[in-house]
């Protein structure tokens, strides 16, 4: 099904506008002082998230399995001009090419959510994270039967290699229905 997302010539599955909590943790990352981060967008579709950081300030690299997706965000940074401050990849985000250690900040939104192999993901994300980098997440909860993520799951996955520093849920659309989701909030170990 996520393939499938990113067929339709033309169209932005998800939009020009980036998720509300990418928003909030730009000014966070501001905020620590880190206005000119190095920041991976694991699973970023088309681009949204990452044009609008790059728009930022920030240095960002976009990695997705989908290349009709990767190849619509490379157009976008393009016509936008941000080619200097933006990378997009095709690749796989539970087997990263990147070296340890390399970000600052990776953003997570939805793409755990179509991750077999998370345990495995999670640890990719501490590996290319620095030491107290941070890892910002928005995920589907357990309430989206078929896509969703039970919170102690979560908890299991991601305390083995961050500590948490929030959690929020909050009802957002996707897919055409209003779901609850999770944004957390953690910092590598």
């Amino acid at each position: 099904m996520y393939l499938d997302f990113y067929a339709e010539k033309g169209k932005l599955m998800w939009g020009h506008a980036p998720s509300p909590g990418v928003v909030r943790f730009a000014e966070f990352l501001k905020s620590k002082e880190m206005s000119e981060a190095i920041v991976l967008d694991s699973g970023c579709g088309e681009g949204r998230n990452s044009i609008y950081l790059a728009k930022q300030g920030f240095r960002v690299y976009g990695l997705d399995i989908s290349a009709v997706a990767i190849d619509k965000a490379r157009e976008w940074a393009e016509r936008e001009g941000l080619l200097e401050k933006i990378w997009f990849e095709v690749g796989d985000v539970s087997q990263m090419e990147f070296r340890n250690e390399f970000f600052d900040a990776a953003i997570d939104i939805n793409t755990i959510n179509f991750v077999k192999a998370r345990r495995r993901y999670i640890a990719e994300l501490s590996r290319v994270l620095k030491p107290k980098g941070y890892l910002f997440i928005e995920t589907l909860s357990e309430k989206s039967k078929e896509y969703g993520i039970p919170r102690e799951e979560l908890d299991w996955l991601i305390t083995p290699f961050f500590e948490i520093i929030e959690v929020e849920e909050f009802n957002a659309p996707w897919v055409g229905h209003n779901l609850l989701h999770y944004r957390i909030l953690a910092q590598n170990r």
